[in-house]
């Protein structure tokens, strides 16, 4: 709307404090179109660590705002970058971004977004646990054969086997 009024928005460090408080309230406006109200929650959900909002529990916060997207908004067509959004805030103490793209892979219809769920549930690990990378990578692989992605996924779980602790380093010249 303000866009719309031709007010300037502001740069991005702007935009969380001043409209954060405002999606946050369409978000929880029940007589908002429902719509709207599942745009504002995606918004939320994306912005929220620059929320600078002072809660108890922020973990909880992202892990209920990400529930209630999977659950009521995943198919919609604004929605396809959930899983995308979902791994951007793994960092968030005490949110599980491995079981909410578990959740979304599981509840969307759309194979193509499932095997986005699927595959950013392995970018999750790339840089952390390789059992887990190993895991995600082999589900990928089987259960989304003919993904643009399988063939980059195939090569950073051969990567992950030879670059294991305890494993012989490949040969290589410098």
């Amino acid at each position: 709307r303000e866009k719309g009024k031709k007010i300037p928005l502001p740069s991005k460090y702007g935009v969380h404090e001043k409209y954060y408080p405002k999606f946050r309230a369409i978000r929880s406006n029940h007589s908002a179109l429902p719509i709207d109200r599942g745009k504002a929650l995606l918004w939320c959900f994306v912005n929220f660590r620059g929320s600078d909002v002072t809660v108890e529990n922020p973990g909880k916060i992202q892990t209920d705002m990400a529930n209630a997207l999977i659950k009521d908004w995943s198919d919609e067509d604004w929605a396809s970058g959930l899983a995308i959004a979902i791994t951007r805030n793994k960092t968030m103490d005490g949110f599980d971004a491995d079981s909410a793209l578990a959740s979304l892979e599981s509840t969307v219809a759309s194979p193509a977004r499932k095997a986005d769920a699927a595959y950013q549930r392995a970018n999750l690990h790339r840089r952390g646990d390789s059992q887990k990378l190993n895991t995600a990578l082999i589900h990928f692989i089987e259960n989304y054969p003919s993904d643009d992605r399988v063939t980059r996924a195939k090569g950073y779980l051969k990567n992950a086997q030879l670059l294991t602790v305890g494993n012989q380093a490949p040969e290589f010249t410098g």
